[in-house]
């Protein structure tokens, strides 16, 4: 899968589906496509998305709080299995990037845990992955991998449009929680806290859409101790309470992406599921009614 040629799978596709237009409006016209040696810079995801239609997600999380592992660890998954709660792997424009990324947990098999470097703010990126759905849709899905300081600024209150001014172009959004920092005493509170001030973040007007889905993502939930399980309890309600200000749909995902034996990586169904499941419904544009008798003459200049 790490060689996957982009222009023969673009062809097979177009000619497996007959008498469609072209997803490009300018039919006949050959556009470029964007391939690219690791993640996508945001023009070129701009590009795709303009083209695809492709599902934007903003991972948002500090440093060390599993976001580059969730991403790569769903990779891994496709590529080990023939499909993943009926969602199949279809392709990717960033191939090599999710190899990268995933070749540190393969790496640390036979370690107690595996270990990802941290995402430096000159590698931010977007990682492109085309899923097709239980029910044939296919999904175009840019994954962001951002260093973790671009949240601690925001944690710190600078808006969240001021350091990505791109997220309100944003479908999906996920807040990071660690489990393994929600079980360690005196850092418990601490996660809460930087996960509660995201999901205010999110609150501020222009940056979540209307049709834009909200998960609250608990990562590396296998090393969630009793005392751990408690503090998400106590604290799983707030959380939400805080997303559906935003998505009343919102939800909390339990993962363990990172597992040592395959069978255990628990919650990337759900997750993918999550990530390819439908837009929130937008609400109904109301047309002003034009007063009977009133002729169209009148509204010219």
């Amino acid at each position: 899968m790490a060689e996957i040629d982009e222009v023969a799978l673009e062809t097979r596709e177009q000619t497996q589906r007959p008498g469609r237009l072209p997803d490009d409006a300018t039919a006949g016209v050959e556009q470029p496509l964007v391939t690219v040696e690791d993640a996508m810079t945001l023009e070129q995801a701009r590009a795709l998305s303009g083209r695809r239609g492709a599902r934007l997600v903003l991972l948002m999380g500090e440093s060390a709080t599993g976001k580059t592992a969730l991403t790569a660890m769903l990779w891994q998954q496709f590529l080990e299995q023939d499909g993943l709660a009926g969602h199949r792997l279809a392709g990717s424009r960033c191939a090599r990037g999710f190899e990268r990324r995933a070749h540190w947990a393969r790496l640390a098999a036979g370690q107690p845990r595996a270990q990802f470097p941290a995402t430096q703010s000159q590698d931010d990126g977007v990682l492109h992955l085309r899923v097709r759905r239980p029910d044939g849709r296919r999904v175009e899905l840019l994954l962001s991998d951002l260093a973790g300081e671009q949240f601690e600024r925001v944690r710190e209150g600078q808006p969240l449009l001021d350091a990505l001014p791109w997220a309100a172009r944003a479908d999906r959004f996920a807040v990071v929680l660690d489990a393994q920092a929600l079980s360690v005493p005196g850092e418990s509170e601490i996660a809460v806290t930087r996960a509660r001030r995201l999901l205010a973040a999110l609150q501020a007007p222009g940056v979540v859409r209307e049709s834009a889905r909200i998960a609250v993502v608990l990562t590396k939930s296998d090393s969630l101790t009793e005392s751990g399980a408690k503090a998400l309890t106590r604290h799983e309600p707030e959380l939400l309470d805080l997303a559906r200000r935003s998505d009343p749909e919102a939800i909390c995902v339990q993962t363990a992406a990172v597992a040592l034996v395959r069978a255990e990586r628990q919650g990337l169904a759900e997750w993918i599921s999550w990530l390819c499941l439908n837009d929130r419904p937008r609400a109904p544009i109301s047309v002003p009614e034009v007063a009977p008798g009133r002729s169209i003459a009148a509204f010219r200049a």
